[in-house]
């Protein structure tokens, strides 16, 4: 069925009900499913449009020679969201998030936890890859900040989880260490933010994934998720 069916249907049946007094609607089974399908939709529709206002941004042109506009990846009802600075990788060149070893990493922690790509939403503080790596300069945070928002706004995670100092310091508004704050919930706009370990600091200090496991355990807790046995 059409979008534009399911509202129209969604019409009909408010203004029947206002048609026969009734004031206090009370929404059936089949009208919460429609109007979820029609919030779907929606979402699925906003982040397309996202998608096209990213690969049509220019701003940070002059900054450096871009290689790739980068999107998010997962699915719109994600129910937790990483965000990290991107971590490229000389043998791959596409839209994902993440490249490489780093990526690879973030996906064996995905999968301890229980979850799939189907649970979880990837994405990055930066929507272009550059040809060389190099730390986010903040002319170019500022210019990637505004759609990062939007995407948390579209998504709308149960949880939130930042990777790496970076990330951290643009969603939290204050610059912190992660050794100093991991393991603590912090609030986004409502959201719970658990900042830890970027994939990329654990392949070279490989001793604090411990740390970052601990982490995922909270958040597990948080979302109600139960971690399966090793």
């Amino acid at each position: 069925m059409s979008i534009i069916k399911i509202i129209h249907n969604l019409k009909h049946l408010l203004e029947s009900e206002k048609l026969f007094g009734i004031k206090e609607i009370i929404l059936s089974k089949q009208y919460s499913q429609k109007k979820n399908e029609i919030n779907k939709q929606e979402a699925r529709s906003l982040l397309e449009l996202l998608k096209i206002k990213i690969s049509d941004c220019d701003k940070c042109e002059g900054i450096n020679n871009k290689k790739n506009k980068i999107f998010g990846d997962g699915p719109i009802n994600a129910r937790i969201m990483f965000i990290g600075d991107d971590s490229p990788d000389e043998n791959d060149s596409g839209s994902l998030p993440f490249q490489g070893e780093a990526r690879k990493l973030l996906t064996k922690i995905i999968a301890a936890m229980g979850l799939t790509k189907e649970d979880v939403y990837i994405t990055t503080i930066l929507k272009c890859r550059t040809k060389e790596h190099h730390s986010p300069k903040d002319e170019e945070i500022k210019h990637c900040a505004l759609h990062l928002e939007q995407e948390i706004e579209i998504v709308k995670p149960q949880a939130i989880c930042v990777l790496g100092n970076t990330a951290t310091t643009l969603l939290l508004k204050k610059e912190s260490r992660i050794s100093d704050i991991h393991g603590k919930f912090f609030d986004y706009n409502g959201i719970k933010v658990m900042p830890t370990y970027h994939p990329s600091y654990l392949l070279k200090h490989p001793s604090s994934k411990k740390d970052v496991w601990e982490d995922m355990k909270k958040i597990s807790d948080y979302l109600g998720i139960i971690i399966p046995l090793s």
